[in-house]
């Protein structure tokens, strides 16, 4: 049966959709570490999850507990520097990457953040184009030409492998940044939205200072837009009740890993059990999520498979889902083989590579009595559309951040066509 996914794999057209897209809001520069230059003094520290990294010793006891418990985790730091050299320096934040791979891979891309400097865009996609009040309404800019301020946030990344690949990002904070549109952008939301066949935000955990009043901001101009918004969310379980009180009632469509969903689920006080949430425990989730919120589609990305539950209505049929889902975890594969975000997409190899175990769509599909759930990854369910595909492991991948990014950024507008 894995043989017949991994043909559906090397069958998917690779072809960019060619569509009209935005994103925003939050983008960084990402400085990526070795861990192994750490070894030393990981030995010397006791593994502890904290909240916010206050000192180097807070930052390592972190590390530790990350690699050994395989976990994506990103937080807060101030009042120190890593103390050692980064090997590399690349576009960072779930908009920034989604615009780079959007606006790479042949979309016309639209990018906004509101603190645009030097540093930042020489960056991203000189084809890229950013939104600016001339005066006589709206202009698109050349991202290079656009540059607003001198301040860059940077962020310090930490990846590595072991049962479990995994990442710890210390995340740096730009005083005053709101994840909305500045007031000469605002002013003309409705000529920006013409045309557009999707729309891209992250970055609402990155909001400084008085949060609800800009989330409240953000949920106004929100209402503004016809096109489908897709949140790609960024745990911030603190401020949940300002979530979902503005921002996850004016999105369509909602992704997120199995960390994130494990985050929500805890503060939501939905009940799912194991460490590592099964397809069936998902679906409820997506399910729960949908019905409370009232959106049209979740992507859950996990290590040990994807899933789309979307609403009867939801306008895509499930084979264009299936198809686009292949598109994006190919997109986020090369990503991880090559290290750089993909611009050409190339049907896979699988050099290096194989199939997830069908254990999960297994295990569906006989609880559920579905037929063909494994073989086909498509099943309806308590009035919803279910699309489930396995993921494809890479055993020796040169990047992993930003590959949720790149799955569901591909995934999300390869429905269009």
């Amino acid at each position: 049966m894995k043989n017949v996914w991994r043909e559906r794999y090397q069958d998917i057209d690779t072809g960019s959709p060619e569509a009209d897209v935005l994103t925003g809001f939050n983008a960084n520069i990402d400085a990526k570490y070795d861990v192994s230059q750490l070894s030393g003094e990981l030995e010397r520290v006791d593994p502890e999850e904290v909240e916010e990294a206050d000192s180097r010793e807070e930052f390592l006891s972190l590390l530790k507990y990350c690699i050994e418990n395989g976990e994506n985790k990103e937080v807060n730091y101030q009042n120190f520097e890593p103390g050692i050299e980064a090997d590399k320096e690349e576009i960072g934040g779930q908009a920034g990457i989604m615009a780079n791979f959007l606006c790479g891979t042949g979309n016309s891309t639209v990018f906004y953040t509101p603190f645009l400097s030097d540093r930042l865009a020489e960056n991203l996609e000189p084809e890229l184009k950013y939104p600016v009040n001339s005066g006589e309404g709206l202009e698109l800019e050349k991202i290079e030409q656009a540059a607003n301020t001198d301040r860059t946030k940077v962020n310090h990344i930490f990846e590595f492998d072991g049962e479990k690949t995994g990442r710890l990002i210390l995340s740096d904070k730009l005083r005053g940044f709101g994840p909305y549109f500045r007031k000469g952008v605002e002013d003309h939301i409705q000529q920006l939205d013409e045309d557009l066949d999707r729309v891209l935000l992250s970055g609402f955990h990155n909001a400084d200072g008085n949060i609800e009043a800009k989330l409240k901001k953000a949920s106004q101009q929100l209402e503004k837009f016809s096109t489908p918004v897709h949140m790609e969310y960024v745990d911030l379980s603190s401020k949940l009740n300002l979530l979902e009180k503005y921002i996850f009632p004016h999105v369509q469509s909602i992704g997120l890993d199995e960390y994130e969903m494990k985050a929500l689920e805890e503060a939501l006080d939905v009940q799912l059990d194991g460490e590592e949430p099964s397809l069936g425990e998902a679906f409820q989730f997506a399910k729960f999520f949908i019905e409370e919120f009232g959106l049209d589609r979740v992507h859950i990305h996990t290590y040990g498979y994807h899933v789309n539950v979307t609403t009867e209505n939801y306008g895509v049929s499930p084979e264009k889902i299936r198809e686009s889902m292949l598109y994006g975890e190919t997109c986020a594969v090369q990503m991880a083989d090559e290290g750089e975000i993909p611009e050409d997409v190339d049907t896979l190899d699988f050099d290096n590579k194989h199939v997830k175990k069908l254990d999960d769509l297994e295990n569906f599909e006989e609880f559920l009595g579905l037929e063909e759930f494994t073989r086909e990854g498509i099943g309806k369910v308590e009035g919803y559309n279910v699309v489930a595909i396995p993921p494809v492991i890479h055993e020796d991948p040169e990047r992993l951040v930003g590959m949720g990014d790149v799955i569901s950024a591909g995934s999300f507008v390869k429905e269009v066509n």
